[in-house]
C-alpha cells in the first residue's frame, strides 16, 4: 500500500499526493523549499488523532516519517514546509465555538482576520492579529507567537492565550491553562503522558530558572528558543504551560483549539507620519516621541516601495484601479521622471486616546519634539495609514520575492536590542553591511528597538549564499554583544534554528532540546525546525 492508502484507511479528510498539490506546498512565505510526500486536510480531531498514531507507529518501525501543520502558510523562517506529512488545518477546522464580549474559543485553522471582523460586531477584537498581510490562523499566530505592530509584550499573542488543546505524541488531546500550585501537582500525579509532560516539565524550569534568566534577551520582545520563564510564575504560584507552547512552531504537538482573551475597542488612534534621509535618524527621532508613549513605532525603507513601483508599472492590473490610486496619492514622487533625493524611510508612530481630539494633541506634540527641520512630517488617521501601510508591507514583500530574477534573502532579518542601545548598535550595524556591498533595505519595530533587514541576492550562485551566512553570523555576534535577540516576532524555523545556541548558550540550548524530548520522544512533530537544525541542513533547503 501507497503512504496515502494508509492513511485514507482511517482519514476521513482530504489526502494528496498528486505532483501538483505537492509542489504547491513546497513553499511557504521563506526562502526554504521542502516537497512533502503528502498533504492532508484533516475533517475532525478524531483525523489528527490517528494519525498521530499512525505515524508513531510507522517511526517505531523505522520509517522517515513525521508531521508538520501549516495554516495560512506565511512563515518566513521556514517552519511551514515539509519533506513528510503536511497537515493543512484551514479548510475544516475554522469554527469560531463561542464569541462572548471578553473572550473567544476557537480552531486552530480559523482565520485571525475573520474572528476580528465578527468580534467587532461586539466592540471587541484580538490585538495581536497584524493589519496587513492578516490572512494568518488563530493556530499559526500562536505556534509563532506572531505579534501586530503595538509595542512590547501588548502585541505578542501569547498576552491573550488563556488555554488551548493540543494533540501529544501518544494521540490524545490535552487541554493547557492557568493551574494553580495545588492542581499542578494533581497533574503531576497522572500516570498518562500529560502527568509525565507536567512532571518533567516542571523540573526543567523550577531548577534552571537562575540559568535562563541570566542569558535571556534584554528586550521587550523574543520569541527566539522555547519560552520557558513566562509558563511558571513563581510569585503568583500559577503554572501555564500554553505560554511554552506559544512560540513553540508545532515542534511539541498539534494545536486543536484555542480560547484567547478580547480587547475592546474604545479607543480611537492618530499616526505621526515622518520622513528623513539617514536610517541613523530612526534612534534621533525614536529618543524625541518616545516620552508621548507610541503603541506603536514602525520604520519602512522607501527602496523598496521604488522597486515595487518599477514592478507595477508593469503590472498595474493585477492590483485594480483603486489600489493605484493610492499608492500615487500616497507616493506621487515614485511616478515622476525625476528621481527626488533624499528623505528615504519613513515612521509611523501611532498614539491612542478614548477622544480622537485627545489622540491629536498627543501625535501633534510628538511631532513638534523633533527639532530637526529636514524632517518632513504630517498626522494620519487610521484609514489613510491603512493605505500605507498596505504599501509599505506589499513593498517588502515584493522585495523577498521579485527583482530580475533574483531571490532575496532575509538576514537575521528580525533583530532587536534595547531602546537605551539602539543608536549604538546602528553605528557599528551599517559600516558592517556597507562592507558587503549587499542591496539592503530595512523595516522594523524600532520603538521595541527591532530592525529588520532584507538583503536581495542571486541564492543560485554558492559564493553569494556563502557571504550570506558570513555576514549573518557578524550580524548575530554584534546583536548579542548588545544582549538583542535574533528573533522579536519571526520565530526560528530553519532560517535563525542554526543560531540558537550561539545565542543561549550550550546549558541553556540543551534545556530546550530536553523540553523537545518531554512533549515528542520520537521527533515526529515539525523535526529539523527550531531545535537541532544545522546551517548544512538549513542550506541545503534554499529555494534557488
Amino acid at each position: 500500500m501507497t503512504l496515502k492508502e494508509q492513511v485514507l484507511s482511517f482519514f476521513s479528510g482530504d489526502v494528496f499526493d498528486d505532483d501538483e498539490t505537492l509542489e504547491a506546498f513546497s513553499r511557504d512565505s521563506s526562502i526554504f523549499r521542502m516537497k512533502p510526500k503528502l498533504v492532508v486536510l484533516p475533517k475532525n480531531v478524531r483525523d489528527i488523532k490517528y494519525l498521530v498514531k499512525f505515524v508513531n507507529e510507522m517511526k517505531m518501525r523505522g520509517h522517515y516519517i513525521s508531521i508538520t501543520v501549516r495554516g495560512g502558510g506565511n512563515d518566513v523562517s521556514g517552519a511551514a514546509v515539509s519533506e513528510s506529512i503536511l497537515l493543512v488545518t484551514t479548510k475544516y477546522l475554522n469554527k469560531i465555538i463561542h464569541l462572548d464580549d471578553s473572550s473567544v474559543h476557537v480552531e486552530a485553522g480559523t482565520s485571525a482576520s475573520h474572528l476580528n471582523s465578527v468580534a467587532s460586531k461586539k466592540g471587541v477584537f484580538l490585538p495581536s492579529v497584524p493589519e496587513v498581510f492578516n490572512n494568518h490562523t488563530v493556530g499559526g499566530m500562536i505556534a509563532n507567537n506572531t505579534g501586530s505592530d503595538l509595542s512590547g509584550n501588548v502585541g505578542k499573542t501569547s498576552t491573550y492565550v488563556d488555554s488551548l488543546k493540543m494533540i501529544l505524541s501518544d494521540g490524545e488531546e490535552c487541554l493547557f491553562k492557568s493551574l494553580t500550585l495545588a492542581e499542578l501537582e494533581a497533574k503531576k500525579k497522572l500516570q498518562n503522558r500529560e502527568g509525565e509532560i507536567y512532571r518533567k516539565l516542571f523540573s526543567i524550569v523550577s531548577n534552571h530558572k537562575e540559568e535562563i534568566e541570566l542569558v535571556r534577551p534584554h528586550v521587550t520582545r523574543n520569541v527566539a528558543g522555547y519560552n520557558l520563564l513566562d509558563e511558571y510564575d513563581s510569585a503568583r504560584g500559577v503554572f501555564n504551560p500554553a505560554h511554552l507552547i506559544a512560540g513553540s512552531q508545532g515542534t511539541l504537538g498539534i494545536i486543536t483549539e484555542v480560547t484567547l482573551r478580547l480587547n475592546k475597542k474604545n479607543e480611537h488612534r492618530r499616526f505621526a507620519y515622518l520622513e528623513f534621509e539617514n536610517i541613523s535618524k530612526a534612534s534621533e527621532i525614536l529618543e524625541s516621541i518616545l516620552p508621548f508613549i507610541p503603541q506603536s513605532f514602525d520604520l519602512f525603507d522607501k527602496q523598496a516601495v521604488d522597486i515595487f513601483v518599477k514592478h507595477l508599472r508593469k503590472n498595474s492590473k493585477n492590483k485594480g484601479e483603486s489600489y493605484m490610486r493610492n499608492l500615487l496619492r500616497c507616493f506621487p514622487h515614485f511616478f515622476s521622471k525625476t528621481v527626488m533625493a533624499g528623505h528615504r524611510f519613513i515612521v509611523l508612530a501611532e498614539f491612542r486616546a478614548k477622544l480622537i481630539l485627545k489622540a491629536q494633541i498627543i501625535a501633534a506634540k510628538a511631532l513638534s519634539a523633533i527639532k530637526d527641520p529636514s524632517v518632513k512630517r504630517r498626522i494620519l488617521d487610521a484609514k489613510e495609514v491603512k493605505k500605507y501601510k498596505e504599501i509599505l508591507y506589499d513593498s517588502q514583500f515584493l522585495f523577498n520575492f521579485y527583482e530580475h530574477g533574483s531571490h532575496s534573502a532575509r538576514i537575521v532579518q528580525d533583530t532587536s536590542v534595547r531602546t537605551s542601545v539602539f543608536e549604538a548598535y546602528l553605528k557599528r550595524l551599517l559600516p558592517l553591511l556597507d562592507s558587503y556591498h549587499f542591496r539592503f533595505t530595512f523595516g522594523g519595530r524600532v520603538g521595541d528597538g527591532n530592525l529588520r533587514i532584507i538583503t536581495l541576492i542571486d541564492l543560485s550562485r554558492k559564493d553569494e549564499a556563502l557571504r550570506l551566512r558570513k555576514l549573518t553570523s557578524e550580524v548575530a555576534d554584534l546583536v548579542l554583544k548588545f544582549k538583542g535577540t535574533l528573533s522579536t516576532d519571526i520565530n526560528d524555523g530553519l532560517l535563525l534554528g542554526p543560531m540558537l545556541e550561539r545565542m543561549y548558550g550550550e546549558k541553556v540550548y540543551n534545556l530546550f532540546i530536553e523540553t523537545k524530548k518531554v512533549f515528542d520522544p520520537n521527533n515526529i512533530f515539525n523535526p529539523h525546525k527550531k531545535i537541532n537544525v544545522t546551517s548544512t541542513f538549513a542550506l541545503a533547503h534554499l529555494e534557488h
